[in-house]
């Protein structure tokens, strides 16, 4: 697999861009073999260590509060799409 380095723009919250230098950068992994899309985050692909990415806040209901549960992303990319892995923890799952 190779690696590539993804830079994501942020906008914060009260509406202005924060400066290239601040913007965070993610290694994510490229792939020859296309991960199956059915739900289930056991590929290949997904076993690598989630992106580290600080603390999720919300936007709906309670704009601006932090997330009490935590949630693991994973991207990955081949020749031709871009996949992204949500892990969504939830305490009452039922």
């Amino acid at each position: 697999m190779h690696r590539i380095i993804v830079t994501f723009a942020l906008i914060l919250s009260f509406g202005t861009r924060i400066q290239a230098q601040d913007r965070p950068s993610f290694d994510i992994v490229r792939t020859d073999v296309a991960p199956k899309i059915d739900g289930v985050l056991d590929d290949e692909l997904w076993k690598q260590p989630p992106l580290i990415h600080g603390e999720w806040i919300s936007y709906n209901p309670l704009y601006g509060e932090k997330q009490a549960l935590r949630t693991e992303v994973r991207v990955g990319y081949d020749d031709r799409n871009l996949y992204f892995a949500l892990h969504c923890f939830d305490a009452e799952p039922d």
